[in-house]
């Protein structure tokens, strides 16, 4: 942004000045994290700068209308920011010897000049949300295919999705025969509590059978202790672990 400079002259040569500071910088944008935001109406501000005898107090607020673009459906959001403006300006370079950080105040220029516009672009940016949305509700944009879900609709989620690790399994069934072998044989937990018949599996390439092996081998992870895998005839079996082999 532009400097936005002030002086101590006249009124803030001496301890106890006072001048009030209001109206609208012409700035169209700021950007905050890498998100631009279109301010076309400016910036209103309002404060008062004060000589405190060791430095300019400056206070006073902020405020604009910022659009960019909604972090969900990347239509237009709008969004209004207000901060509050602190500022500190020493009159003595050599003050900052004093416990002050470089990063914490400002000095007031040997000429008495001193610029304020950091400052309220600071402000301004703390204030500004990190995600902004075009509505609360937004319900954003399908993963898979891209559509505006705000506007409408589409199938992609009743649709596996190849990333999921358990989507191999949504060509598997099974029937009530199986299911009841496979429940029977998990409360004996034998060393092959469960089993298909090569036949009743779908037809899997072996990057798919490895990758079913593994999404089955997860639902087990907080159950009974052990690991699945394809047997010589293409069964798929758990093998059960014994925690005391584990343990010798």
């Amino acid at each position: 942004m532009q400097a936005f400079e002030q002086s101590i002259y006249p009124e803030l040569a001496e301890f106890g000045g006072i001048r009030r500071l209001s109206g609208v910088l012409d700035e169209t944008s700021y950007e905050v994290g890498g998100m631009v935001l279109q301010t076309p109406a400016g910036w209103h501000y309002s404060a008062v700068l004060t000589n405190t005898g060791e430095a300019i107090l400056l206070q006073g607020e902020v405020s604009a209308v910022g659009t960019t673009e909604c972090a969900r459906c990347l239509e237009p959001a709008t969004v209004e920011v207000s901060a509050e403006l602190q500022g500190y300006f020493l009159l003595n370079e050599a003050d900052l010897a004093q416990g002050y950080e470089e990063d914490e105040v400002d000095v007031v220029a040997p000429d008495g000049s001193f610029d304020i516009s950091y400052t309220i672009l600071a402000a301004l940016c703390y204030a500004t949300p990190f995600v902004v949305l075009c509505d609360e509700g937004c319900k954003g944009l399908c993963p898979h295919c891209g559509c505006n879900l705000n506007e409408e609709s589409c199938d992609c989620s009743s649709k596996p999705d190849p990333l999921n690790p358990f989507a191999a399994l949504a060509g598997l069934s099974f029937s009530d025969e199986d299911v009841a072998r496979g429940e029977a044989a998990a409360e004996e937990h034998g060393d092959a509590v469960a089993s298909l018949p090569e036949e009743e599996l779908p037809e899997l390439s072996p990057e798919e059978a490895a990758e079913l092996e593994r999404a089955l081998s997860a639902i087990f992870e907080d159950g009974a202790e052990g690991y699945l895998e394809f047997d010589e005839q293409g069964n798929l079996v758990f093998i059960e672990e014994d925690p005391a082999e584990d343990g010798e």
